[in-house]
């Protein structure tokens, strides 16, 4: 599997753990009908949205063929890893040996931007919990 397929897979395995990244809403990003990628600024209930660097004019759900989500960052991996919306910072035991799986590059908040062995551990651990 290259790299963009198994972001794809792990953008599949959070958005199952965490719907939320697919809702319209700001960050979100979508495919418009012309095929362009953009990002939702705002969002109505009426269904009417702006983009970044976009026309003041707000478009209309149907201008879009494909909402591709919120980008996955840390967050919503140690949410669909946690099964839930906040997370502890301090799990250690006293005595115990701490094992490092990977490394998630802090400076750089977006699976796309992370290691292969990072995106590969995690992977494995949200398909493992699946089963």
């Amino acid at each position: 599997m290259t790299k963009d397929q198994k972001i794809e897979h792990l953008r599949e395995l959070i958005a199952e753990a965490c719907p939320d990244v697919m809702e319209l809403k700001f960050g979100c990003e979508i495919r418009n009908k012309n095929g362009a990628v953009e990002t939702i600024a705002t969002y109505s209930n009426y269904g009417h949205f702006t983009v970044v660097g976009g026309s003041s004019i707000p478009s209309i759900e149907s201008d879009i063929i494909e909402i591709l989500g919120s980008p996955i960052g840390i967050a919503e991996v140690l949410r669909a890893w946690n099964n839930s919306d906040s997370y502890p910072l301090i799990t250690k035991a006293p005595d115990e040996l701490w094992d490092i799986y990977c490394v998630w590059d802090l400076s750089h908040d977006r699976i796309e931007d992370q290691k292969l062995s990072t995106i590969d551990f995690i992977i494995g651990v949200l398909d493992e919990k699946k089963v």
